[in-house]
């Protein structure tokens, strides 16, 4: 049997990642395993998973992880087979790289995953862990459940080297919209309904709804040409922008992000083409309120 250094093929994933890379990965994950289930009634409920003890200021405990769950087709021979290869080209027509989710043990030590699939018509139940030495799962276990309908829950915990970026619900819930916004506005594959829950305060978001709720933080801009081509030699290429303003936004810089397969794959700001756009932009309170700042970022 091959053997794979885990450990220093995570070392070496390349820069261009963050804490939150591994939650959107699973995600996205659940997203495509829904699909697979052609489900209409999809949802990925998300739940912040706390650790040690409240902070004297925020009153709130740190994030020691996140398990994401779906009611997808779940983890099938070929999907826990796919999981198992390096590179994996189970994925490849959605626009996978197969190395996906090895992001999360560059953030996270322990990777746990749950899930009932069906096989020849009966639900089975396997459970297993990602091995951080030489084999990609371990602890498998199979068995014959009585559970009512396939998924998957996944859960990444005990952050290496480094403490969560951000603490509160809303905060995680706004930049879980900004990196799944392609998937959360795509007008001809509806998204699943994404809650986000913590368990400390017993909140819920829908990620759904955000954008559409009364103090949202991201609205979206009438184009009035949203679909134009450009031409490299021969080659016509057929685009289509959409374009957001992100209100007290964490970055300062207005940009434009490339997408494929509804994933951002690069972004670029935009005052490298126009210099206008280095600063903020601000609009007027309504009814006397403060000044709100905000950038722009097309998609």
């Amino acid at each position: 049997m091959s053997k794979v250094n885990i450990r220093r093929a995570v070392d070496n994933i390349r820069t261009g990642t963050t804490a939150y890379t591994p939650v959107i990965e699973l995600i996205v994950n659940a997203i495509q395993a829904i699909g697979k289930a052609n489900s209409t009634t999809g949802r990925i409920e998300v739940t912040i998973l706390r650790t040690g003890s409240e902070d004297l200021i925020d009153r709130l405990r740190n994030v020691g992880g996140f398990s994401v769950s779906d009611n997808g087709v779940g983890f099938t021979q070929r999907n826990r087979d796919a999981f198992d290869t390096l590179y994996t080209d189970n994925k490849v027509h959605d626009g996978g790289k197969g190395f996906g989710r090895f992001t999360c043990l560059k953030y996270f030590e322990n990777v746990r995953v749950e899930s009932v699939f069906d096989q020849a018509g009966q639900l089975k139940q396997r459970s297993f862990a990602m091995g951080i030495g030489e084999e990609i799962i371990i602890d498998e276990s199979e068995s014959d459940t009585e559970g009512r309908s396939t998924g998957s829950t996944v859960s990444i915990s005990q952050l290496r080297n480094a403490k969560f970026p951000d603490k509160g619900l809303e905060v995680i819930a706004r930049v879980l919209v900004e990196k799944l916004l392609p998937y959360l506005v795509d007008e001809q594959t509806p998204c699943p309904q994404i809650t986000i829950h913590d368990p400390d305060s017993s909140e819920t978001i829908n990620l759904n709804q955000y954008l559409t709720s009364a103090n949202r933080l991201i609205q979206e801009l009438g184009v009035a040409e949203p679909v134009f081509d450009l031409v490299s030699g021969e080659t016509a290429e057929r685009f289509r922008v959409r374009v957001f303003k992100f209100y007290s936004p964490r970055t300062q810089r207005s940009k434009i992000a490339l997408v494929a397969h509804r994933r951002e794959v690069t972004d670029v700001t935009l005052q490298n083409y126009i210099p206008e756009f280095a600063e903020e932009f601000f609009d007027h309170g309504p009814d006397g309120e403060r000044d709100r700042n905000f950038i722009v970022k097309a998609y």
